[in-house]
């Protein structure tokens, strides 16, 4: 049943649950896709605008033609308006997706609805679509590619990158990188001005790779977040990072995470960033850099006056002693990741020693480190003189519940000090 009185934004359907009106059709195509056709008919005979969506043959293959042919109408102009909200991920139709853009790029000044729409569109499948898209449209902003492309594609779709001025986000996973694409990818980084946004995703861009792309960022300062997981860049890429981020003006996030990283990387990385007053973000999470890497990152940490957040997780650390003399003297970190090392109740100690200083860090993982009662004792007391750190994870160690307890209360009367209750 309905309930008709205006006030009302809720639909409630025959199995009991609630549907904001606002969402009735995005719900009702979901059901369509899902085959509950039951639930569906059921919603199209109860919701004029549902109803309006069944007038459309929502067969995926010709959608984007139907929507485009119904916006002719005016009658429908209400459907486009409700279709727009819709977050259609899969694009592989080019004749019906050109058709619906020449369609719909009439509305677009006066529905930002529909340009929203645009915005989120996702292309994973036909290539031709893409190039097209980025060509001829100003529409699409995150290009998310997820599976195996050719050569010949990928350089079609470079191509069309250097001109394309919309694009902000890329992001590409499972298509391994041959050595031929990393001079195509390098010339598209210095030719276009609109992506800030890069992740690759294990698709195997080792060393050679990245120093493709650290050359390109050595020159383009537009890109702001660069992710680079699980591509085997070892101590070599780290050095070809550093080298970038000696001149680089744009760069403020860098995710180098499970790439086989070594203390060599890090004293690199380190020594680059001691100057360097941009980078804001930095993972190093699932590396190899163990306790000479870590001595470099700390005495990075005593100079560096940017960084804000850092992840050294999973690294084989032991010894943190420049880590707790950076913490006493640096203004500007806010989050630190030492999760899954292994410093036991003398990290801890060091640890304590350097918050009892700091008033700048804000949220602390040290979780799974093998820390006992004397490491949490050490934390416990170095809060009765801190009053910043308002998120404290020790999940997985060895620390008795009365020692946490006290720790608990402690951050806890942070969070109220400091607003974050």
């Amino acid at each position: 049943m309905i309930d008709n009185k205006e006030h009302n934004s809720k639909v409630v359907l025959e199995c009991g649950h609630e549907v904001d009106k606002d969402h009735l059709v995005n719900y009702a195509f979901k059901l369509f896709l899902n085959n509950k056709l039951y639930e569906y008919n059921y919603l199209c005979s109860i919701c004029k605008e549902v109803r309006a969506l069944k007038s459309l043959p929502l067969d995926c293959g010709c959608i984007w033609t139907n929507f485009g042919e119904k916006t002719k109408s005016n009658e429908d102009k209400k459907c486009k308006g409700y279709l727009s909200k819709m977050d259609l991920c899969l694009i592989n139709d080019y004749i019906s997706f050109r058709h619906t853009v020449s369609i719909l790029s009439e509305y677009k000044d006066k529905n930002s609805e529909l340009i929203e729409f645009f915005n989120k569109i996702i292309i994973t499948q036909d290539v031709k679509t893409i190039v097209w898209a980025l060509k001829n449209t100003n529409m699409v902003k995150y290009l998310n590619l997820k599976r195996v492309i050719e050569y010949q594609d990928k350089e079609f779709i470079c191509e069309a990158l250097k001109i394309n001025r919309s694009v902000t986000q890329i992001s590409i996973r499972g298509s391994r990188i041959e050595k031929v694409d990393l001079k195509i990818a390098g010339e598209v980084l210095k030719a276009n001005t609109t992506i800030i946004h890069l992740s690759l995703f294990s698709i195997g861009i080792g060393t050679k790779g990245i120093e493709a792309i650290s050359k390109a960022l050595e020159v383009s300062n537009t890109l702001k977040h660069l992710i680079i997981f699980n591509n085997d860049i070892r101590d070599e890429g780290a050095k070809a990072l550093s080298e970038m981020l000696k001149t680089n003006k744009s760069l403020i996030e860098l995710d180098i995470a499970w790439n086989y990283i070594g203390a060599r990387g890090a004293q690199d990385l380190g020594i680059a960033l001691k100057a360097n007053k941009i980078l804001k973000k930095l993972s190093f999470k699932i590396n190899e850099i163990g306790d000479k890497g870590s001595r470099a990152i700390g005495e990075m940490l005593k100079v560096n006056k940017a960084l804000e957040e850092l992840n050294v997780s999973s690294n084989s650390i032991t010894d943190v002693k420049s880590l707790g003399e950076a913490l006493k003297v640096n203004t500007t970190l806010i989050k630190l990741n030492m999760s899954l090392n292994d410093i036991k109740d003398q990290g801890a100690k060091i640890f304590g020693e350097g918050l009892k200083d700091n008033r700048t860090l804000r949220q602390l993982s040290i979780s799974s480190n093998s820390i006992r009662n004397k490491g949490g004792e050490a934390i416990n007391e170095s809060l009765k003189i801190n009053r910043t750190l308002v998120v404290l994870n020790l999940d997985t160690n060895s620390i008795n519940d009365i020692i946490r307890d006290s720790i608990n209360r402690a951050i806890e009367g942070n969070r109220r000090l400091n607003g974050n209750t």
